[in-house]
Formats: C-alpha cells, structure tokens, sequence
C-alpha cells in the first residue's frame, strides 16, 4: 500500500522547509511546566531564559515563516512498500509550533499586536499543515498548535492603548484562525487502512501471515470499532458535543466490550482501537473555544461601534456565537466591569459562570461548572497592570 497516492503531483511542499527549520534550531526549548501554568497566558512576564530561545533561532523563524507560506505540506509517511510509518517529523513540528508559541508569548510582553498577529498565522498555517496529512498523529500536534492560537488571540483586548481602528486591524489580519476544523472522518478512514496494511501486507509482519487469518475477517472487525466514529465524525460539532447520543453510547459499548484470550482476530483489532473519543473531546473543546473567542471580538466591535456592550447576543448577527455543548448561544451577561462570556460545559447546565479549566469533564473531582470564556479566569490575565481593568470603553 503507498499511503503517498493520496498526494501525487503536490507542488509547494513546506514538509523539506520545516525539516531545514528544525535543523536550524539552536539551543533545547525551555521547559513549558516552568513558566506557562495556565491555559492561556500568564499573568508573569516571559522569563528571560525562554526569550533568549527565541532571540538565538531567528534563522530558524525565518524558514518556519517560508515554510508557512507555502500552500500544501506533505509528509512521507510510507516512502515504500517495506517501511512503516514514522512520525519523527511531526515531533520536530511540535518543537517549531512551541518556539513560534514563545514568539507571540514575547509579542504579548512587548505589546506588539503586528508580531503576535504573525505568530498567530503562523501557528495557525502550522495547523493546517498538519491537517492536511490526514492521520491520526498529525491531528493530535494539529490539535496542540490550534491551542497555542486560541491560548493567546485575545490578548490585545486587555491592551487600554490600544484604539479601535488598531484592534480592528489586528481582528482583520487574525480573521482566518477562527475557520473551524474540518471533519475527522477522512483521518479515520486513512488510519483504518494503515491498520489492514501492517497486519496484513507489512513485509515485517510474516509471523502474522503465518496465523492464516483471513484478510476480510480482520477488516470487519476494525470496521466494528471504526463505522460508528466515523459516522459520528461527519455529525455537527454539536452532536458530537452531545455524550448521550446514541454514537457515543454505541462508542462506550464497543469500547468496554470485553476480548476473549481465544478471539485471535479481536486481540489484533483491540491493538488499534483509536482514542477516538478523547480526540473529539479536544476537537469540541478547541471549536469552543474558537466560537467563543470569535464571539468577544464581535462583541468588542459593537463596544467600538455603538459605545458599549450589547444587552444580549441577539444583537450580533453571526453563527459563531453557538456554543457546542448546548447547540444554544454562549450565556451572556452584561457586568458593570464589562460582560461575562461561557459556555455550559460538559455537564450542559448553567452553573452561573463558575469557570473549570476542563469544561466539568466528568473525570474530575468537581465535574460541575462551566468554561468562562470572558473576562479570562483568575490569574489568566496577560499582564499583571491590567488585572482588574474595566472592559468598558
């Protein structure tokens, strides 16, 4: 099988330019544990160890910026018949989305709004990139960099010095990182068939021919697991926000449904169950998050308008102001500070704002509460001068 037949002919590859970008880097990154212990951005300034980071590989941000630019990204995952796949390539990824993330991190500390909107099309290019690789790592580090963007898109709008038309500017130029990702289905599809490739055709999986089982039998067996994520991935973000829809539950069944020792072909299937659920949870949290971001900027343009906040979100014509988990509106509240902005979470209910950092999952002690979306969480605000600054004009 040649995984490659699914980008022949591709012209503008970016995948040589981020290799060459990765090889450039000098200098381990900065551990993110020590400094960056929120979500978004932190309120300290960016230490000076991170900064130097990035100061040191400007080369190496000049070619991720070439690399960017270009139009499509293309990663062997199988240059021929007798290798498998290797994701070494997204991982140096990784470390190129994390050095662009210090970058809009340094931005934000120099309140250069021009150099964050750069990082942030960079992520978001990186992003796409990735996506477009359609498998099932490349999602995950495609998911991390999407992160990186919505962890600090907002941060010009605690910025007082900043005027309308600059705010405006910098919205225009940020615009396209708010396009929702596309559907998992052909991810799945693709994974599914590198599952049937290596148990059955992988030249270095003789011992499994030797087994003689039949090649259709194991297909429907992955297909088992696979049919009903790949219906629930072609489904609105809403119903697969929604846990009680009967694809979740039919996920969940397949999922606990225990492998007899003596089911050879079950035992070989199990090995490649997809943590599919786990990944649309994080696809549902990031379209959340998009939705809610994109929503505050909205609802600052009307302040910039008309002189101040709206009374509800009736009055911002858009269909980005959905939240996910409720397939309702966001729950919106003018405030004497501003206005307050969350989604109801997982649990779906209304808990007055009471923001949990994991949208109530239900794995948590506290599953109750919701994702405060605006004003950012305690100890979430960028810098330490603007804590508690009004939101009104």
């Amino acid at each position: 099988m040649k995984l490659n037949r699914l980008h022949e002919g591709m012209e503008d590859n970016a995948a040589e330019l981020y290799v060459k970008a990765f090889s450039e880097i000098k200098g381990k990154s900065p551990k993110k544990d020590d400094w960056s212990k929120n979500r978004w951005f932190p309120g300290n300034l960016m230490p000076l160890e991170a900064k130097e980071w990035v100061i040191r590989n400007d080369t190496a941000i000049t070619t991720l910026r070439q690399a960017t630019q270009q139009k499509n990204c293309w990663f062997e995952l199988i240059p021929d018949d007798d290798c498998f796949p290797t994701t070494d390539e997204f991982e140096k990824m990784r470390t190129l989305s994390f050095l662009e993330y210090c970058r809009a991190r340094l931005a934000i500390d120099d309140r250069n709004w021009r150099e964050l909107a750069d990082a942030v099309l960079k992520l978001d290019a990186m992003k796409r990139h990735l996506q477009q690789t359609h498998y099932f790592d490349p999602q995950l580090h495609g998911i991390a960099a999407e992160i990186q963007v919505q962890k600090v898109v907002l941060a010009p709008f605690y910025w007082p010095e900043l005027t309308p038309w600059e705010l405006a500017e910098y919205t225009q130029l940020i615009i396209k990182c708010f396009d929702e990702m596309p559907p998992l289905t052909e991810t799945l599809k693709i994974d599914h068939e590198i599952a049937l490739w290596y148990f059955i055709s992988a030249p270095e999986q003789q011992s499994q021919k030797l087994l003689l089982i039949p090649a259709p039998r194991l297909a429907a067996e992955l297909e088992k697991y696979a049919k009903p994520q790949w219906l629930l991935s072609e489904l609105p973000i809403e119903d697969q926000a929604n846990q009680h829809h009967p694809l979740h539950e039919e996920i969940r069944r397949l999922q606990r449904e225990p492998v007899s020792k003596f089911n050879l072909v079950g035992q070989i299937a199990e090995k490649f169950r997809v943590d599919f659920c786990r990944l649309l949870e994080f696809r549902v949290r990031i379209t959340t998050l998009t939705r809610g971001n994109r929503t505050v900027i909205a609802l600052f343009a009307y302040r910039d308008r008309y002189g101040c906040f709206p009374e509800s979100l009736d009055m911002i014509p858009s269909d980005f102001k959905i939240d996910p988990y409720s397939a309702k509106p966001f729950v919106y509240k003018k405030t004497d500070q501003g206005f307050l902005l969350h989604s109801v979470g997982v649990d779906r209910d209304n808990d007055g704002g009471t923001h949990h950092p994991k949208f109530g999952e239900r794995k948590s002690l506290d599953p109750d509460g919701d994702y405060v979306i605006w004003p950012l969480p305690a100890g979430n605000i960028p810098d330490e001068d603007n804590a508690g600054r009004s939101t009104e004009p």
